[in-house]
């Protein structure tokens, strides 16, 4: 039953039907929570999806929040050095790097904070992270005083 209702959601986006997906996914969200629990593996795959559908409309705060929370959702149910815990903080993080510069150093920080807590100040991608968000904070530095 899930794969058929989550072929439909992608379904639904794949032919621009956007906010009809969404409102799938919800309802699909809300009855697999209710069935199996916040903490389960199929919660984590819709919430991906959901956070996959917001990505596509554009709301970059809204997907990097389902993101976010489905890696933090990994790390709980399946450990942070889990292979699939660690996919979803790179998902995370790639898809970080692509919200526009205006979105990105506020964006960049919650995941800072939350890779920092699922794998350590330490770990590559918070490094990479730290790294990114050094940057942008130059870069906007850089901006503000060419234009004073």
């Amino acid at each position: 039953m899930l794969r058929e209702r989550l072929a439909a959601v992608a379904t639904a986006a794949a032919d621009g039907q956007l906010q009809d997906a969404a409102w799938m996914a919800y309802e699909l969200d809300t009855e697999i929570a209710a069935e199996y629990g916040a903490e389960h593996l199929n919660v984590v795959h819709i919430r991906e999806v959901r956070g996959h559908l917001a990505h596509l409309v554009g709301d970059h705060a809204t997907a990097l929040g389902w993101y976010l929370h489905t890696a933090r959702l990994r790390a709980t149910i399946q450990g942070p050095r889990h292979p699939d815990t660690d996919e979803a903080t790179r998902r995370v993080y790639s898809l970080w790097r692509t919200v526009p510069a205006q979105d990105a150093h506020r964006l960049g920080i919650e995941l800072l904070n939350a890779v920092t807590d699922i794998h350590g100040p330490e770990a590559p991608v918070a490094l990479r992270t730290r790294r990114r968000l050094n940057s942008l904070a130059l870069g906007k530095s850089a901006g503000s005083e060419a234009q004073s």
